[in-house]
């Protein structure tokens, strides 16, 4: 099971201040799994950030009790925190031409479909899920959920932040 965290701060700020807030956020979902803790943080410009002292307005976190990150999948700036189970995994497969093979994770299937469909591609999506996507190319954070809501995702605007996650206690 993954847990889930992304938050962006609406001004600049520190980045350790949001690394702070990640490890506390991650912290409350420690019950998933700590096994994989990954996280990205970008810069108002959504560059990667690595130093402390640097300006930063979001980051992004997920733990999972699994032996792999494959709740995570990026390329070209893109990322995607997946949490959950496709059902319909073999006809999304065709969908994308690519082989019924086992080893290719379900971040990897919804990743591929949201490149090459946008956010539409959501409606074709069964299972139980929720994901946080942050599309680089048009500079946006979306988080979904399964149209059942199986898989929680919350979220919280405040004046200074906005926060989603897959616990309403993270937040």
């Amino acid at each position: 099971m993954n847990g889930l965290l992304t938050i962006f701060e609406k001004q600049d700020t520190n980045s350790t201040k949001l690394k702070h807030l990640l490890n506390k956020g991650l912290e409350s979902l420690s019950h998933r799994g700590k096994k994989i803790c990954a996280s990205f943080l970008m810069n108002k410009n959504l560059q990667s950030v690595s130093s402390d002292e640097t300006p930063a307005q979001i980051i992004m976190g997920a733990c999972s009790s699994h032996n792999n990150e494959s709740h995570i999948a990026s390329h070209n700036g893109n990322i995607l925190f997946f949490e959950g189970r496709l059902i319909n995994r073999n006809e999304l497969c065709q969908q994308l031409s690519l082989p019924e093979i086992e080893d290719i994770s379900d971040a990897e299937i919804v990743f591929r479909m949201l490149e090459n469909s946008g956010t539409n591609c959501l409606k074709t999506l069964k299972g139980f899920w929720s994901l946080i996507y942050f599309d680089h190319k048009n500079r946006s954070v979306y988080g979904a959920r399964d149209h059942f809501g199986n898989r929680p995702l919350y979220f919280c605007n405040t004046s200074n932040q906005f926060a989603l996650a897959s616990e309403s206690r993270t937040l």
